[in-house]
């Protein structure tokens, strides 16, 4: 029975029963009443105009509550409506009608519950956001539904699409061989077709992931499962779609680990400064040093910086284990019977920071480091991105008294422009040119190109990668002021380098610098 019919019951059982209480009583007391009644003078008056309004208010009564039921009815629905369509709207998007997040999980939960196997299918659409940014909310929103009406179009009548968030989409299937991978064929073939918009057409693409329920897995397990596969598919050149299978689960969980293990490293300040000796080519004496970051884990052993460093870039710790390093490296170079430059890297993400120039002044202090021994090495890319950005940073610690290098000269696509633009006091000309220059005629060229141009601009330069005789040999013949490569010295720990600023002093450095460290190149 619903509500609705018990609250009518219950209102008429009341009308009932008052009008039987009224009746009883007027049975009961009918006689008095009416003797009384007849009564001459005002008390009869009186007494007959009560038994009037006590008849009146039993014939009004029944009609006074069928209107409140009427009323209480009309109001309990009017809240059940209401309390339907707040329950729709928690469980759909409000843009596309489509489920969201929240119902996928339940639903999941009652179909796993039921004993189903499924499979979801994640859909993160690409070149979505520079569209929505350019056009406006308002056109990417129309995008959006016309995303979700082709997704609707694709679905049997039990598969079930939903908008997770943003340009990222939904189906849950019942898992049946490879139908998600067809499926996610079509979807793929489907959102690559142009979209229309006003006065224009927009052209989308997407990423798609695939998980399978499993023993153990619950709902948002397999979400996430989903999206880490899509993850993959956007890291990987050339694919569209991957299944989440046992080899991405190992390979998830070896980076979650060597991520907590990083996190670890830094906290505890275990990642450590590296000194690569820089020479004077003309006499080779140890001019200055490059900072290098090295990791020696328990178990990994020597871990590569490019890679550590990328991750420690990507969790937003880059800035920390950069003052890190710096900081010790500061204190190594305070400890030195002799005055050197110190080389430090900085990270494009990092030169974007304006609290740079503050936090290295503040390091240098520390330590009673001159600001006129540390050159600051960047490259390209940390110019290009923001130019008027990078153009304040380095004028300001230009204005400390700090000098900056132009590091990996020639790799980039504008250096010549780049070059032009900001004061910088150095060019490092990358390895890759340096090796063979001897031999590599086209190699030549350009290393006697920079050079020349260095010259013309009154700018020093250092020659990465030096490792043969041949090549000193031609980089002291086109006059290169400095030099540093395996030639000279690997990056050697703070012990070790110290040992060979003592030992060399002001003289000759040795061909070769004999150390039991790992052969890792230049990284950070």
């Amino acid at each position: 029975m619903t509500s609705q019919e018990t609250d009518i019951q219950q209102g008429w059982r009341l009308v009932a029963a008052s009008v039987l209480v009224l009746t009883t009583a007027m049975g009961l007391v009918a006689p008095e009443v009416v003797n009384l009644a007849a009564l001459p003078g005002w008390q009869g008056l009186v007494l007959r105009w009560a038994i009037s309004l006590v008849v009146a208010a039993g014939l009004l009564l029944p009609m006074v509550l069928g209107c409140s039921q009427r009323s209480l009815h009309a109001v309990r629905a009017q809240r059940e409506r209401a309390e339907a369509r707040l329950r729709y709207i928690a469980r759909h998007d409000r843009l596309t009608d489509l489920r969201n997040r929240d119902r996928l999980l339940g639903l999941m939960a009652e179909r796993l519950e039921a004993g189903e196997c499924l499979d979801l299918v994640v859909v993160d659409l690409d070149r979505f956001k520079p569209i929505n940014d350019l056009h406006g909310h308002k056109a990417g929103d129309r995008l959006l539904c016309a995303v979700a009406d082709r997704i609707r179009a694709l679905c049997g009548p039990a598969d079930l699409p939903f908008r997770l968030d943003g340009g990222k989409f939904a189906m849950l299937i019942a898992a049946n061989g490879t139908r998600a991978e067809h499926l996610a064929t079509a979807l793929s073939a489907s959102l690559a077709r142009p979209f229309d918009m006003p006065n224009r057409t927009a052209q989308l693409g997407c990423r798609i992931g695939i998980a399978r329920s499993g023993p153990g897995l619950a709902p948002a397990d397999i979400v996430q499962n989903a999206e880490d596969a899509m993850h993959k598919a956007r890291a990987t050149a050339g694919a569209i779609c991957v299944r989440y299978d046992l080899a991405l689960r190992d390979m998830l969980r070896e980076k979650a680990s060597f991520e907590a293990d990083l996190r670890e490293a830094i906290a505890h300040n275990r990642i450590v400064p590296y000194f690569q000796p820089i020479y004077a080519i003309d006499g080779r004496a140890i001019v200055g040093f490059e900072v290098l970051s090295r990791w020696l884990h328990p178990v990994r052993g020597f871990v590569p910086p490019d890679r550590f460093i990328a991750l420690a870039e990507d969790l937003g710790l880059l800035d920390r284990l950069s003052d890190q390093v710096l900081r010790r490296a500061c204190a190594a170079m305070a400890r030195l019977d002799r005055r050197l430059d110190m080389s430090f890297n900085i990270s494009p993400s990092q030169f974007g920071n304006p609290m740079l120039p503050g936090r290295i002044k503040a390091i240098l202090d520390e330590h009673g480091i001159a600001p006129a021994q540390l050159e600051i090495e960047i490259t390209e890319h940390a110019v290009v991105s923001d130019v008027e950005q990078a153009r304040h940073i380095i004028a300001e610690l230009i204005g400390l008294g700090i000098r900056i290098s132009l590091d990996d000269f020639g790799t980039g696509q504008s250096s010549l422009a780049t070059l032009s633009q900001f004061p910088f006091q150095k060019l490092k000309i990358d390895r890759s040119f340096i090796a063979s220059v001897d031999s590599s005629p086209q190699n030549a060229k350009i290393v006697s190109g920079v050079l020349a141009l260095a010259a013309s601009l009154n700018m020093n330069v250092t020659a990465e990668g030096i490792e043969s005789e041949g090549e000193l040999e031609f980089l002291r013949a086109h006059a290169c002021g400095l030099g540093q490569g395996y030639l000279f010295s690997r990056p050697l720990p703070e012990a070790e380098f110290e040992l060979l600023v003592s030992m060399t002093g002001q003289a000759t450095a040795p061909a070769a610098v004999p150390v039991t460290v790992p052969l890792h190149r230049k990284t950070g």
